[in-house]
């Protein structure tokens, strides 16, 4: 599928304002600037009006986290959904991915809870992953008062978000923890960059960049090496039998597309109950662009819809 014709207008406008600055690598004074561009940025509350939900508001976990949680209906004993906003682990908060946490919430009648986890370079791996799994702890202890289930929690993320969603995942099994009912994997990163077909297809120009990630990575796993914890990287886990239910979302002009494909058809291989959505035509990030890109809308509802059913049959 050709580029959709609202992300191509959009990538028109923005594009070199929002593109990684060339040298940022290597120049920690370029790095410092971007990081200070972009902090601000992707933690603003977004200009339309918010959806109105039965209920928003922000409370602390046991740490010193904050959450946001949102309550779609006045119905009590709702599902309860653990959100993990993305921004490459150095960036982004509450007000990221607002209008998407409120839209779930309303269309999936759940409770959702939104997680201000801690941010690299100042606190890098494994901050974002101990402050998600206290999160999902926190949710199942005052779940009722949310309005929630305790027995029926689940975990989502969106890119950085998804990694933390997976690694969650990953960790609860393998601690025996109370089992997450389904993992929601929106465009997720599962590993660190490689030669594959969708990084270098969309190496550049599609908002995020393969130098940008490389950049996240060194945030986030400084010195890393060869040896990448799978609890830092997800896809390289030699097991994934076990895991909770996963809907893996993917867009098509995203260098992460690959391994969120390979992470769906290895977790179908596991014998975990799968679904892969491929969104033709979109980029990294599109359900940012609630209102403004008719394909998220869309993409937010068979998402949604793909919830509803996996929760049901399993």
């Amino acid at each position: 599928m050709p580029l959709d014709q609202h992300v191509r207008r959009f990538l028109g406008e923005n594009g070199a304002r929002l593109g990684f600055p060339a040298g940022a690598r290597d120049d920690p004074h370029r790095a410092a600037q971007y990081l200070a561009r972009v902090r601000p940025t992707l933690n603003t509350p977004p200009a339309a009006e918010p959806e109105p939900v039965t209920d928003v508001h922000d409370e602390t976990v046991h740490g010193g986290t904050a959450v946001r949680a949102y309550r779609g209906s006045p119905e009590p004993g709702r599902p309860i959904l653990v959100y993990l906003h993305g921004g490459g682990w150095v960036s982004g908060g509450l007000e990221m991915n607002d209008a998407l946490c409120r839209r779930l919430a309303a269309l999936m009648d759940c409770v959702i809870v939104s997680v201000d986890y801690r941010l690299a370079p100042e606190c890098p791996y494994p901050a974002a992953l101990g402050d998600t799994v206290a999160a999902i702890a926190w949710s199942r202890e005052h779940g009722e008062r949310l309005g929630g289930d305790p027995s029926n929690v689940s975990v989502a993320g969106t890119s950085a978000g998804g990694n933390l969603a997976a690694a969650a995942s990953l960790l609860s099994r393998d601690l025996g923890l109370a089992p997450l009912r389904l993992q929601l994997l929106l465009y997720p990163v599962l590993d660190v960059p490689t030669d594959n077909s969708s990084y270098v297809a969309n190496a550049g120009g599609y908002l995020l960049e393969r130098e940008q990630m490389e950049w996240y990575w060194d945030k986030y796993l400084p010195q890393r090496g060869a040896n990448v914890p799978v609890y830092a990287a997800p896809g390289r886990s030699d097991d994934l039998a076990g895991l909770p239910p996963a809907i893996v979302v993917a867009a098509e002009f995203d260098p992460l597309r690959d391994e969120a494909e390979s992470y769906a058809g290895r977790l179908q291989d596991s014998g975990v109950p799968t679904e892969l959505i491929l969104c033709e035509g979109m980029i990294h990030g599109f359900l940012s662009f609630l209102g403004a890109i008719p394909a998220a809308d869309r993409a937010v509802e068979l998402i949604a819809d793909a919830v509803r059913t996996l929760a049901v049959t399993h």
